[in-house]
């Protein structure tokens, strides 16, 4: 197991309790906050994943749509013939 992995937070124990290391103890230095940064990739995140499942649902709504009327046309010439 790699030493990295090893000295990873155990569940349940305080990350915030230890000061970050390497680039990431940097950015405050740089005025990047973490919490601005976490908040842009959670937003980024989600928006990548609403485009894509509005798209679906847009699609699947206008299958349905158009077999609805293919179905409504059918049972109307069905009527008329009688």
């Amino acid at each position: 197991m790699p030493i990295a992995t090893m000295e990873s937070p155990k569940p349940g124990s305080n990350m915030m309790s230890k000061k970050p290391t390497g680039c990431w103890g940097k950015l405050p230095e740089l005025g990047i906050g973490i919490d601005n940064v976490t908040r842009q990739l959670e937003d980024e995140g989600v928006e990548k994943f609403i485009k894509p499942f509005d798209k679906l649902n847009g699609d699947r709504c206008a299958k349905v749509s158009t077999a609805f009327d293919e179905t409504s046309m059918k049972v109307s010439h069905m009527r008329e013939s009688g």
